[in-house]
């Protein structure tokens, strides 16, 4: 396991970097399941490799999402915690 933060997505890739080395990975979404959808810029993860390949990605506890519906036909933008 190693720490990463989220940099981007590319298609069908999420990109990481490691802010110690300056490393970084790229990981199928695939591989991230739904979790790619709470992603965002300098997000902390821990990733998980076997044989240097990364086989998991695990999010932080709390992740503050805004969160963007019509459902209630407003211009309204609500901003809530996520708890995993």
């Amino acid at each position: 396991e190693k720490n990463f933060n989220f940099l981007y997505i590319d298609g069908e890739s999420c990109h990481f970097m490691d802010n110690e080395t300056f490393e970084q990975v790229e990981i199928s979404k695939s591989i991230t399941g739904e979790k790619f959808k709470l992603l965002k810029e300098n997000l902390a993860v821990t990733i998980s490799f076997m044989e240097d390949k990364p086989i998991s990605i695990e999010l932080p506890n709390n992740i503050e999402c805004i969160i963007e519906s019509d459902f209630l036909k407003t211009n309204e933008k609500h901003r809530i915690i996520l708890y995993i």
